[in-house]
């Protein structure tokens, strides 16, 4: 019993390189933070910083053969983050299409209930796209490709978020047809009454 106390547990040393480069590169970020440099000196720092961030747990799982990880609680994990990110694009599309709503919010047009539909509908069609396809059966069967996985689901994320980025521009258009024309006839017929 003494003896196994003495062993270091297994994966020991891939956990301690994870904290201490964690600590060196969060050591890093706060020195950009808060140190006044200049400029090209920011996006350099912020270039390295970014770079040894996303090659750090390649280079500590790799010094250890890899650690055992579940194929499925991964892409379960990578799944509730896709919710997360797909909620926001409701909220955010819901949000964007206040304005559309007039100014008490009870004037509901054609233009605002196809704004919110079409929102609504993307991020719907999104999540059903994103989890039709069975991520954890993918990575039973490939588990060579975890960090392909889990790098290659920044551009998903990025593309999730972009929804409502893509939606806004339609929403100020037709904001500015509905209410502004509403706000140009008020103003004409106060212009009318003088």
């Amino acid at each position: 019993m003494v003896a196994r106390r003495r062993q270091p547990p297994p994966f020991h040393d891939v956990g301690m390189a994870n904290i201490r480069w964690t600590k060196i590169v969060q050591a890093g970020w706060i020195v950009v933070a808060f140190v006044h440099l200049p400029i090209t000196a920011v996006f350099a720092a912020y270039g390295v910083l970014d770079a040894v961030e996303l090659v750090l747990p390649v280079l500590a799982q790799r010094s250890a053969g890899g650690t055992p990880w579940h194929p499925h609680h991964v892409a379960e994990r990578y799944g509730l983050f896709a919710i997360i990110t797909l909620g926001e694009g409701v909220v955010g599309t819901v949000a964007s299409s206040g304005d559309l709503l007039g100014g008490d919010g009870t004037h509901w047009t054609w233009n605002a209930i196809a704004v919110v539909i079409a929102g609504v509908g993307l991020t719907f069609g999104m999540w059903w796209t994103y989890f039709m396809t069975p991520f954890g059966d993918i990575l039973a069967h490939r588990r060579g490709r975890g960090y392909l996985f889990g790098y290659g689901h920044i551009p998903v994320f990025i593309g999730m978020c972009l929804l409502v980025v893509v939606l806004a521009p339609f929403v100020t258009v037709i904001g500015y047809e509905t209410i502004g024309h509403r706000h140009q006839q008020h103003m004409l017929e106060e212009l009318d009454t003088r």
